[in-house]
């Protein structure tokens, strides 16, 4: 077994980078509702391909009066993988708090894993 397939998944780190703020079409009104709304745990953008869900997270992340924390994890069709999602997820966290998920990143890259094997009734 190659020491790849013993540590489970491997990760593309550039999925875990932020975008970066470009010139683009600004998105005033997004923006304006995530600086000055309230703090949340989790915020959740969902629009189609191509609307600026990138580009008004980048401007977020980036503009002077935000100092939330802030973690970001880029998806695609190949994540479409409990597993895989929950790695990606966890790695996300880990660049706010290195310790989040310590154990759960154990199990889910573990030789074999599989949500099933893990899911009691």
């Amino acid at each position: 077994m190659s020491r790849a397939e013993a540590t489970g998944p491997s990760l593309i780190r550039t999925k875990l980078l932020a975008p970066v703020a470009r010139e683009v079409v600004p998105r005033s009104g997004p923006l304006e509702l995530l600086i000055g709304g309230p703090s949340r745990r989790l915020t959740l953008i969902r629009a189609p391909a191509g609307w600026g869900k990138s580009s008004v997270l980048g401007a977020w992340h980036g503009h002077e009066d935000e100092g939330r924390p802030f973690a970001w994890s880029a998806l695609d069709d190949g994540d479409n993988d409990p597993i895989r999602f929950f790695v990606y997820a966890i790695e996300a966290l880990r660049s706010l708090a290195p310790t989040i998920g310590e154990r759960s990143g154990e199990v889910l890259r573990a030789p074999g894993a599989s949500l099933r094997s893990r899911v009691t009734a």
